[in-house]
């Protein structure tokens, strides 16, 4: 309008008009703006993709997720909602910047709608350090929201939320470098001298990854006298023990020891000896494996129809432990190997199924790295052809560096393979693992090695008529000392030591005499010397197994 000119009251009402509209346009769009989305820190997916979110509250960027007395909550929004199966978890990584001791924390995990229930809440305390806070979840759930609130009374506490992450569920507790691993549905509490930790549902879980095995680890540090861990399933299942070892250990649990669909777990351990970690949650196969050998004699097999089910022992885990389906199958993999190893006539030879098929093997085998080498190695070398499941179980010797291939040459690795079958009655099954376990220690230790063979030398001539005769009968090779010695300290350590001097005057004598009824009196005259020999031989070797593995004769396991 120019200066001068009379204003059309008309033209002042639309322009009004179309201000106010204009007006209510820009409030409009900057009401249905999203808010910007945080990247002072990272929230990632399963597959470790960044997700886009907001927050709440509308902290200053690059502090958005601080906390402390007067930014008490904040809530953050995925942009796009994340579907998550049970058995995932939330994974939320907080740093105590400044404070007391101690701080509490409440996360709630939620959907995009404020008003919604939560989906999960938790309470956590944070320490010193950096606390790895894992929120697991039981269902198929569908995520929009973490909200985080610093608890009451926190004013001189100050946090920061470092991280959020999607990972497999973790269900327990685990100190890590610098701080804390820990999730919800754990628990600790202190009764009668004895902490006691608690999982509510350890094995709820998807489907593991490639390689990945669900377990419950627990591990202890060393420390001093006996001590022995209760674990607590349902009301009225019958609780399982571990004897606890002075140097301290890791005990892997498979969830086959317990009942399908468990709702929650205890573990009771005495409160001077402390529990750096217990955890169910995916870890590798091989780690997995990891079993103290009362786990291979409660466990039923995962797959009653596999061959067999494999662990590795936990105060040895270069020894593999087998434990197959029936005795024909164990045949089918080891009994040419038992021949070639250690039957009279065969060592050293390759013999074909026709000359052993109406020959016994062993309930149970043992052998260490050399003489599996040996044997696939003369196969290789002599194009013997061996049947498919010895061809596959090269093919895991291998994968475990029992044995080696270099050259082209089948070598020695480290390490040692014992076995034992289902179908032996639970005694016998026990009996027999002890006995094989044994030769796993006496292949992987040299120092033990070197004690039995000293203790077979020192054994008089006269004294060793017996044992000869016993195992000649039983078809070992008695021309081979290693052999011999081997076998011996096996046979000593099979029962316990109250239990030796009747197995070995009374049991073994009367096989003997059923087939060689001729040498009645000189066993009985053998046994009248010598007989208090057999008790003295199996103190020895369990004082010595004692002192460096806290295993005694009858009994190399530690959980029942």
């Amino acid at each position: 309008m120019r200066p001068g000119t009379k204003t059309d009251p008309r033209a002042q009402d639309l322009a009004a008009f179309l201000r106010a509209i204009a007006l209510a346009a820009g409030l409009l769009a900057s009401s249905c703006a999203q808010a910007p989305a945080v990247d002072s820190f990272a929230w990632t997916g399963g597959g470790g993709e960044r997700l886009a979110f907001t927050q709440e509250r509308g902290w200053e960027p690059g502090s958005e997720a601080v906390f402390g007395a007067d930014r008490i909550s904040n809530r953050y929004v995925l942009q796009k909602p994340l579907s998550l199966k049970a058995g995932m978890a939330l994974e939320v990584s907080i740093g105590l910047v400044r404070g007391p001791d101690e701080a509490r924390l409440r996360l709630s995990l939620g959907g995009t709608e404020r008003k919604a229930a939560p989906l999960l809440v938790a309470d956590f305390p944070i320490r010193d350090g950096t606390s790895q806070l894992v929120l697991p979840l039981d269902s198929d759930s569908r995520i929009g929201s973490l909200s985080v609130e610093l608890g009451q009374g926190q004013a001189k506490g100050a946090i920061r939320v470092e991280a959020i992450a999607v990972r497999p569920a973790f269900r327990g507790i685990e100190r890590i470098e610098g701080g804390v691993r820990v999730s919800s549905g754990f628990s600790i509490r202190l009764e009668g001298g004895h902490l006691v930790l608690a999982l509510s549902r350890p094995f709820v879980s998807v489907p593991p990854g490639p390689g990945q095995r669900l377990a419950l680890e627990f591990r202890y540090p060393p420390f001093t006298g006996a001590a022995t861990a209760e674990l607590r399933g349902e009301a009225g299942a019958k609780p399982l023990h571990l004897r606890l070892r002075e140097a301290g250990g890791t005990t892997v649990f498979g969830p086959e020891l317990f009942p399908p669909g468990l709702a929650r777990l205890e573990i009771s351990v005495p409160e001077r000896v402390g529990v750096p970690a217990l955890f169910a949650a995916h870890i590798s196969e091989t780690e997995a494996e990891l079993a103290d050998l009362g786990r291979v004699l409660l466990s039923a097999p995962a797959d009653p129809l596999a061959d067999y089910s494999i662990y590795r022992w936990d105060i040895l885990p270069s020894v593999i432990i087998i434990d197959f389906r029936d005795y024909s199958t164990q045949d089918s993999y080891l009994k040419r190997l038992a021949f070639f190893v250690e039957k009279a006539g065969f060592r050293g030879r390759l013999a074909g199924d026709a000359e052993i098929a109406a020959l016994h093997g062993w309930n149970a085998h043992d052998y260490r790295s050399e003489d599996l080498a040996a044997f696939f190695e003369a196969a290789r070398s002599k194009a013997f052809v061996l049947g498919k499941v010895e061809r596959g179980l090269e093919a895991l010797l291998l994968e475990r560096g029992i044995i080696a291939r270099r050259s082209g040459r089948i070598v020695a690795g480290q390490g040692a393979l014992i076995s034992i079958s289902r179908e032996s009655p639970s005694y016998q099954r026990l009996t027999l693992l002890v006995h094989e376990s044994t030769h796993g220690i006496f292949f992987s230790d040299s120092a033990y090695r070197d004690f039995a063979r000293s203790q077979w030398a020192s054994v008089p001539k006269d004294e060793r008529w017996f044992w000869r005769l016993y195992f000649d009968w039983a078809n070992y090779d008695v021309s081979s000392d290693y052999l011999m010695a081997n076998e011996y300290q096996a046979y000593l350590l099979q029962q316990p030591v109250s239990r030796a001097e009747d197995y070995f005057t009374k049991t073994l004598p009367a096989r003997l005499v059923e087939k060689h009824p001729e040498r009645q009196a000189a066993l009985d005259a053998y046994m009248a010397r010598f007989g208090k020999r057999f008790a003295e031989g199996a103190m020895a070797f369990e004082t010595w197994l004692g002192k460096r593995y806290g295993i005694s004769a009858g009994r190399t396991w530690f959980l029942d």
